[in-house]
């Protein structure tokens, strides 16, 4: 009987665990879609678009493209949750593999999944701060200026003017805060886990394995398809 009551238990879903993981989703997706406008917006001015493009089209055919964007500018905000919940299901799917290959059977895909969104606030906090520098610091003169704005990334020790359009992206993506995401995901695994911190380290390590080895596919997979189309 107490066998049968604990796998009803295991199959049955947490409708708690799931709303909290809901309104971090949506949350995550705002700060997201709000980042965005912010950026369009007081950084990405018509200004800069104009001095950058100023020497390959004429001011109509740039006035145009502004228009078009303006127009469909809904699209990237109504595709922000689709990519986010695309993300986060990589990560959950790599993570509770992981935990399936370790032993780990109370970590479920649903636990991970909320795991990766706890820990997407690392990711948040650097776009957050990344706008922060572009409006009150960083001179934004042409796209590039902010777009390749990446000092905690491997693209800082290179000069971005002497690298091929496809070396950006991976550059941009081997940064400082993967690590801390990382030890984020450890720590929201160890607390769905445990309810403590007890396993910290452990969890921190399967994070690393699983997450790294996704991540590691994704950027080589996304790498090549930048140099078939470069």
């Amino acid at each position: 009987m107490s066998n049968t009551r604990a796998v009803s238990t295991l199959l049955l879903p947490d409708w708690r665990l799931l709303l909290n993981a809901w309104v971090l989703f949506f949350l995550a997706c705002g700060t997201y879609i709000g980042l965005s406008i912010i950026t369009n917006t007081l950084i990405l001015t018509d200004a800069v678009y104009y001095q950058s493009f100023a020497e390959q089209l004429t001011a109509e055919r740039i006035q145009a493209f502004l228009s078009l964007q303006e127009q469909y500018a809904w699209i990237g905000h109504v595709l922000t949750p689709l990519i986010l919940a695309v993300k986060m299901g990589y990560t959950a799917l790599c993570l509770a593999v992981g935990a399936l290959l370790a032993g780990y059977d109370g970590l479920t895909f649903k636990h991970t999944f909320k795991a990766a969104l706890i820990a997407e606030c690392v990711f948040i906090a650097a776009a957050v701060l990344r706008v922060a520098w572009g409006l009150w610091v960083l001179d934004v003169q042409t796209i590039e200026d902010f777009t390749t704005f990446a000092p905690l990334s491997a693209l800082a020790f290179f000069n971005v003017d002497a690298l091929s359009s496809w070396a950006l992206y991976p550059l941009q993506a081997l940064n400082a805060f993967e690590y801390l995401y990382v030890l984020a995901l450890g720590a929201a695994l160890s607390w769905l886990q445990t309810r403590s911190f007890s396993e910290f380290y452990d969890l921190s390590t399967l994070a690393l394995v699983s997450y790294g080895m996704g991540f590691l596919l994704w950027l080589a997979t996304a790498t090549f398809l930048l140099l078939q189309i470069s």
